[in-house]
């Protein structure tokens, strides 16, 4: 992977090149140290940077689970998916088909899933309520972590290609497929709950919706969400004068994925609206941006903020869930965020085709993260770098504590600041600390994860560290889902 460094970078550029950058400094005069003094120079200061302490007192809630699938083990799981032949009855005497059922066992297996623990009465009654019998029975027999065409279903389906094509049409013109044209032809993808069609569905959201989308969330998806090796999103440095050295990659400059896209969208925070809804405050997704509007930010801080890029923005802005914007107004956006206090953050993916602006006091996932106390995703993966300090210079003022978006830095009894398991890694406590004497230090190479290249890429990835792990399986039997739920209560 390349290492990007800011400070060469820049000095290659010249002063008025440099200056034109965002957020880039013009380069200071050279002192007259000799190159060997600056080395020296260098070395000490380098020195003086220790990583932040950690807070003895937070532990996560979720520790690493041992590996208990081998590798052929898993391959035969993964593409041996459950068949569901009979219906699940409800306490009520309600039932979901065993299509419902086996389309929950597709979307499960995309990233960090749904959860697969059972043990809640009307737990499947999402997918009747977002699926007809009809697409629920072509949606079970979608090729997994790839596009397809309506072409390939027609032997699996018995349907023709033409009504193959209307059906997906219609799940992706909900936010319930994602479509992409690929020489004129739409292509489709499977999508996982988040990210996926959750934030695809957001114009759709209503309390029924709500209300079964919260309870269709197994008990142990925690599991998934913060041990499937790498995070659903990656932190990026939200100033790249935050990275010590001034040492990155081309992953984690957040302005450069507005070099490498064409088109872009912009959509109302899934997170923000569907707590308005889930407080009662509204009952649509308008509702919910006109009442915020009105009441400037319940949470403090902006609504509209869900950045799509490239062909998933062209998707959003077909179907509606977003508005097309320009580059220039992504980056104003996420500028905007940054002055706010938010972290800056996409999916695991290099294409990075959603990119979040989040803070723990309203976001569904780093909210998640400051209330599991981190977790093994977390602490290794969720960012390229180590929170760094020079404890002698600190004066303990406690700017980084207020500015800490996810409520992770607290002051020692020394009065020095002290960081927990839930930071991860933005900068945003750089940026206000007055001695400039913390911020982002890039790991070493052969420490830095794996970054795949799509969001397909990542879903598969994550599905195989959950099944190896044993988070991941189907649903194959009402019978069967219930020895488990009780064998996991006993436990």
């Amino acid at each position: 992977m390349k290492i990007i460094n800011r400070r060469a970078f820049v000095g290659t550029m010249g002063v008025a090149g440099a200056s034109a950058l965002v957020g880039c400094s013009p380069k200071a005069e050279p002192s007259d140290l000799s190159a060997t003094g600056e080395q020296a120079a260098e070395a000490e200061a380098a020195a003086e940077w220790a990583e932040t302490a950690k807070n003895p007192e937070v532990a996560p809630l979720v520790s690493e689970a041992p590996i208990i699938y081998s590798d052929a083990e898993v391959e035969e799981i993964l593409n041996n998916p459950a068949v569901v032949t009979t219906e699940w009855v409800n306490e009520d005497g309600s039932t979901v088909s065993a299509a419902h059922q086996m389309v929950r066992n597709v979307i499960n297996r995309n990233g960090v899933g749904t959860g697969s623990l059972i043990n809640k009465d009307h737990q499947l009654d999402l997918w009747p309520f977002l699926f007809s019998e009809e697409e629920a029975l072509l949606y079970s027999q979608f090729p997994y972590f790839r596009y397809f065409s309506a072409d390939e279903l027609t032997d699996v389906s018995g349907k023709s290609a033409d009504e193959c094509l209307a059906l997906c049409n219609a799940m992706a013109d909900r936010g319930l497929l994602r479509r992409v044209y690929e020489d004129g032809k739409p292509t489709f993808l499977s999508l996982g709950s988040e990210y996926g069609y959750y934030e695809a569905y957001v114009q759709n959201f209503t309390p029924e919706y709500i209300e079964l989308k919260d309870l269709n969330k197994s008990d142990d998806m925690i599991f998934g969400f913060v041990d499937s090796e790498t995070s659903m999103y990656r932190t990026l440095p939200v100033d790249l004068d935050v990275c010590i050295d001034g040492e990155y990659t081309q992953w984690d400059d957040w302005r450069d994925i507005f070099k490498r896209h064409d088109t872009f969208s912009v959509s109302p925070c899934m997170c923000r609206v569907s707590t308005l809804i889930r407080e009662g405050k509204a009952k649509t997704t308008q509702e919910a941006m006109e009442l915020f509007n009105a009441e400037m930010r319940d949470c403090g801080h902006p609504m509209e903020t869900c950045i799509c890029t490239g062909k998933n923005a062209e998707w959003q802005i077909e179907i509606g869930a977003g508005r097309e914007i320009t580059a220039e107004e992504a980056i104003a956006i996420l500028e905007n965020s940054v002055k706010e206090g938010m972290i800056i953050e996409t999916v695991y993916t290099k294409d990075a085709e959603n990119i979040c602006s989040c803070h723990a006091d309203c976001c569904l996932n780093v909210g998640g993260i400051r209330a599991l106390n981190g977790g093994p995703a977390v602490t290794k993966n969720y960012s390229n770098f180590t929170l760094m300090h020079k404890k002698d210079e600190c004066i303990k003022c406690g700017m980084c504590e207020k500015q800490c978006p996810m409520y992770a830095i607290t002051m020692d009894d020394e009065g020095y600041p002290i960081v927990d398991s839930a930071c991860v890694r933005c900068g945003q406590c750089a940026t206000v600390c007055p001695q400039g004497v913390r911020g982002l230090k890039l790991k070493p190479e052969e420490d830095l994860p794996y970054i795949p290249q799509t969001l397909e890429e990542d879903y598969e990835l994550k599905a195989r560290v959950r099944i190896s792990k044993g988070y991941l399986y189907d649903i194959t039997s009402q019978d069967e889902m219930k020895e488990i739920a009780d064998a996991v209560a006993q436990a």
